[in-house]
C-alpha cells in the first residue's frame, strides 16, 4: 500500500510539475505575444508618423509652389502691363508724329481760303527751303495729283514749292538768292521775282504746254 501511494504521490508530482511547465509556457507565450504586440504598435506608429511627416512635406512644397507660380503670374502680368503701357505711350506718339505731319501737309498744301500756299523768297539772300517729294502728293498751283510717268515733279527755284511742268515752265535769273543763270521758276515766283529785281527777261522751257505765266 504504501508502494501504490508512493506512486500515486509521484504521479500528482509529475503532473503538478508539467502543469507549473504549462504554465510558465503560456506565460512565456503570453510575454512574446505582449512583445510582438508593442514592437507592432511601434512600427505602425512610426510608419504613421513617417506619413504624416511626408504628407506635411507634400503639403509645404505644393504651397511653395503655388506661391512660386503665383509671384510668377504676378511678373508676368506686370510685364504685359508695362509692355502694354509703352505700346500705347509709343502709339500716342505715333498718333501726335502722324498728325503733326498731317498738320503741316495741310499747312503747306492749302491756305485758309482755299488757295495753295507755298513758301516765296521776298528778301535778297534768303535762301528757299525745298518742299520734301512726300510731302507734296499734288500740283501746288493746280492740285493735281503727281504721277511718276504722266505728270512729274519739278521744283520751284525761288520758293522751293513743288508743282507740274505746266506750272513750273519759266526760267529767270535769281540774283537775290545769288543765281545769276536763268533758274526754274513757278508762275507766282515769276512776277514775284520781276517786282523785286525789275528783270523781265524770261526763258520758257521747251516742251511746255503753257504760253507763259500770267500778269
Amino acid at each position: 500500500a504504501e508502494r501504490i501511494k508512493k506512486e500515486e504521490t509521484q504521479k500528482v508530482d509529475q503532473e503538478l510539475l508539467e502543469k507549473k511547465k504549462e504554465l510558465e509556457r503560456i506565460k512565456l507565450e503570453k510575454v512574446k505575444q505582449e512583445e510582438r504586440r508593442r514592437a507592432d504598435e511601434e512600427r505602425m506608429q512610426r510608419e504613421e508618423q513617417r506619413r504624416l511627416e511626408l504628407e506635411r512635406e507634400r503639403i509645404e512644397a505644393e504651397k511653395e509652389e503655388k506661391l512660386r507660380m503665383e509671384a510668377e503670374i504676378q511678373r508676368k502680368e506686370e510685364e504685359l502691363r508695362q509692355k502694354m503701357i509703352i505700346t500705347q505711350q509709343l502709339r500716342k506718339e505715333k498718333e501726335e508724329e502722324e498728325k503733326k505731319k498731317l498738320n503741316s501737309k495741310e499747312s503747306l498744301n492749302s491756305s485758309d481760303d482755299g488757295v495753295v500756299s507755298k513758301p516765296t523768297v521776298t528778301t535778297p539772300n534768303d535762301a528757299p527751303v525745298w518742299i520734301k517729294d512726300k510731302d507734296a502728293p499734288k500740283c501746288m498751283e493746280c492740285d493735281k495729283k503727281f504721277h511718276r510717268l504722266t505728270r512729274r515733279r519739278h521744283h520751284c527755284r525761288n520758293c522751293g514749292g513743288v508743282f507740274c511742268s505746266t506750272c513750273c515752265n519759266v526760267k529767270v535769273p535769281l540774283p537775290q538768292i545769288g543765281i545769276h543763270e536763268p533758274a526754274l521758276v513757278c508762275r507766282k515766283c515769276f512776277v514775284l521775282v520781276g517786282k523785286l529785281t525789275g528783270s523781265k527777261e524770261v526763258m520758257v522751257r521747251k516742251n511746255s504746254v503753257s504760253q507763259g505765266p500770267k500778269k
